[in-house]
């Protein structure tokens, strides 16, 4: 997908999102429990405007200092934040060095996308709370999957030890030709960076020598992202073979969405 796309997805979501919220801001958030439609349009703003402060600043080690939502006028100013996120990552290169998480990537491209898929799914959020979705356009939700399973998902860290569990499952769209798999494990080890100790913590990683997977399980490029991020049902999707695989890999998917 071309830069301006993610950014023109980041506007419309985030405007649905907002026109949502003005006629709904006390509704409970099915998908987010215990929060209502306030606190979704809150959590989005503070992190639109944190990626706002980040390409401004251009750093590159850290995030900036986080702000706190309005009381008052809590959708406008959320509102005028998406606009003026959509407008700062327009402007900037794809490739500049900026500081994220994801170790593999540090470029405002990578926030560039994250912006857009954080911004989808929040309008998800909130259209369940109403029972109106509107399904995420197939290559972008193809997108969507690569990137939970790219950036939240998948890879060991250099000073953690990976330790498989022999399972394995596939992920098919049945509406775009895009497909991944993964073998589901856990790894170990303390982090040097923060001296946190992890003992088997579930992740998964990429394979592509399995020639016959534990668990197959297809469907549109919209109901696997939904399923994967928890904002849909397995029910909407085709499952040959392990249940209790398929049901390991959401739990596991679940612990980062």
């Amino acid at each position: 997908m071309d830069w301006s796309t993610y950014i023109a997805a980041i506007g419309a979501d985030a405007k649905r999102l907002h026109d949502i919220a003005r006629e709904n801001p006390e509704l409970d958030l099915e998908t987010c429990p215990g929060w209502t439609m306030r606190d979704l349009v809150a959590h989005l703003g503070r992190v639109h405007h944190r990626t706002i402060d980040l390409v401004a600043e251009e750093l590159t080690d850290r995030f900036p200092e986080s702000v706190s939502a309005p009381d008052n006028g809590l959708v406008a100013w959320a509102s005028a934040t998406a606009k003026d996120m959509c407008a700062a990552l327009g402007a900037v290169d794809p490739v500049m060095p900026l500081y994220s998480w994801h170790k593999p990537d540090q470029s405002a491209g990578f926030w560039i996308r994250r912006m857009a898929q954080e911004t989808a799914i929040h309008r998800l959020d909130a259209e369940i709370a109403i029972d109106e979705v509107a399904p995420l356009e197939p290559e972008f939700a193809a997108d969507c999957v690569s990137e939970v399973l790219e950036v939240m998902l998948t890879g060991c860290p250099p000073w953690g030890t990976w330790m498989p569990f022999d399972k394995v499952v596939y992920l098919a769209c049945t509406d775009v030709e895009r497909s991944w798999m993964v073998e589901l494990g856990a790894f170990e080890g303390t982090s040097p960076r923060s001296g946190s100790h992890y003992e088997e913590l579930p992740a998964m990683e990429f394979v592509t020598d399995v020639v016959d997977p534990d668990v197959v399980i297809t469907g549109t490029a919209h109901h696997l992202a939904s399923w994967i991020w928890g904002r849909g049902a397995l029910s909407d999707l085709t499952v040959d073979g392990d249940l209790t695989v398929a049901m390991l890999f959401r739990n596991t998917a679940a612990d980062a969405t």
